[in-house]
């Protein structure tokens, strides 16, 4: 069957980065801020209450690995599919990626409380830290649902080309977020209770609106009559990209844990400091991870059209693009002028003086991200996720974590600040590595089409008529 008319199999490719990664980069600031608004407001409340939410944000992060994995998962199956022009297909896709989403919510709701439990208690026993720790994260992972199957509905349908949906929801889950926080956590005296609540109630509003825009979404038909709730095919796509993408970003939690662990053995005040880094770091990331975002369905369909030119291009673009925007404007901000960064916490002058240094040295990792990014979604696009994931292994794995445990005991706090940087030399040796092997698979495939192409076309002079 041929393939329907979609801008993402003949739209100029520069262009089409631009306008699926733009909505993209946009919908994730909205979800940031999700973070970065509880951080300034809990922020008033002490150093208590904002060393919880450092310790709360890797396990934040790995609900957002699951999303964002079985969302990706999700977004490459449907656009593969309809790359092939197979419409029933691409709608059971969606169903089956929403069914996994359900079940996947249903585990953080029974189990998220005793996980929450051992999770602090692998911190600390300090019986205040862990009071306000085991508020604000059990709240969070117990009813992280809503921002599970939220997400991966705006996946599906940035699957599908309408990557601007994805704004409009979070747009709206933002906005009640904003809202609620200072009514819950102030008007209510709630405290850090509140910011955990504000957060729920912006997720759910961002599911209801996710939802109506799928039923009447024109691209994509989930929950018809007639059409399969589980299709197998479709789940194996689905985790075959999505796995190595959970694994990927859930080795960043693990990563953020660990090092968490080796900086409260310093001081506590080293993970507020390092836990207010990362915030203010995913919100300047955020335009990188909008072009790698986009890039996924580029990919995804033009590899289903056999048209790997255009892969190659989106490829080359996007990394374009996101070196321009990293070391432009990223990198610079944080090495020459990192107060105007940490400034909006009003951190105390012991807290500020940490972050001084940690900021520049922690944001070196500038200069390889977007390779390693781009790289992972690249393979992503092309199904090859275990590879994907091997990028970010191999960095957490063979390159922060050893440079984090050496540094911390050669030099100290001070050298543990240098982990990422020396983590991404190895990450990205190796997606060099898995490039040159891509590449060189692809090409040997374009020489059988070829071959196979010629054959039918002699075949079909000789043939009498």
């Amino acid at each position: 069957m041929q393939a329907p008319s979609n801008r993402m199999g003949t739209e100029r490719i520069p262009i089409l980065v631009l306008k699926l990664g733009l909505p993209i980069m946009l919908s994730m600031a909205l979800e940031a801020l999700y973070n970065i608004i509880d951080s300034l407001y809990v922020s008033r409340l002490g150093n208590g209450p904002i060393a919880a939410l450092s310790l709360a944000y890797p396990i934040q992060q790995l609900v957002v690995a699951l999303t964002g994995g079985l969302g990706l998962g999700a977004s490459g199956a449907i656009s593969r599919r309809l790359g092939r022009g197979e419409q029933r297909e691409a709608n059971e896709a969606g169903n089956t990626a929403l069914g996994m989403s359900l079940g996947i919510s249903l585990l953080f709701l029974v189990f998220g409380g005793p996980l929450v439990g051992a999770y602090v208690r692998f911190f600390t026993d300090d019986p205040a830290l862990a009071d306000f720790s085991l508020t604000y994260i059990g709240i969070s992972i117990v009813l992280c649902g809503f921002q599970v199957t939220g997400g991966v509905i705006t996946f599906m349908l940035q699957g599908t080309g309408e990557s601007l949906h994805t704004l409009l929801c979070l747009a709206v889950g933002v906005v009640c977020n904003l809202i609620l926080d200072p009514i819950l956590m102030f008007g209510l005296d709630m405290g850090v209770a509140g910011a955990a609540w504000a957060s729920i109630i912006g997720q759910a509003a961002s599911c209801a609106i996710a939802t109506v825009l799928l039923v009447r979404s024109d691209k994509l038909s989930c929950l018809q009559r007639g059409q399969r709730i589980w299709r197998k095919s479709a789940a194996g796509t689905i985790l075959a990209i999505g796995v190595p993408t959970m694994l990927l970003q859930a080795s960043g939690s693990i990563s953020l844990t660990l090092v968490n662990k080796i900086l409260i053995g310093f001081t506590p005040l080293a993970v507020t400091a390092y836990g207010l880094y990362i915030k203010v770091e995913s919100f300047i990331f955020l335009p990188m991870h909008g072009m790698s975002n986009s890039l996924v369905p580029i990919t995804s369909f033009n590899y289903g059209a056999n048209r790997i030119d255009r892969t190659r291009s989106a490829y080359r673009w996007s990394l374009c693009f996101t070196y321009l925007y990293m070391l432009g404007f990223g990198f610079p901000l944080f090495q020459i002028h990192p107060e105007w960064l940490y400034g909006m916490f009003r951190p105390s002058a012991e807290l500020a003086r940490q972050m001084e240094i940690a900021f520049p040295r922690v944001s070196l990792c500038f200069i390889g991200a977007p390779l390693l990014y781009q790289s992972a979604a690249y393979l992503q696009g092309f199904g090859k996720g275990m590879r994907a994931a091997l990028i970010t292994l191999s960095r957490q794995v063979l390159g922060v974590l050893p440079a984090a445990y050496l540094l911390a005991h050669c030099i100290g706090l001070s050298g543990v600040w240098y982990c990422y940087f020396f983590g991404d030399l190895v990450g990205q040796a190796t997606a060099i590595i898995l490039l040159v092997r891509l590449h060189k698979e692809l090409n040997i495939h374009n020489g059988a089409v070829a071959k196979t192409d010629t054959a039918s076309s002699l075949s079909a002079r000789r043939s009498p008529r």
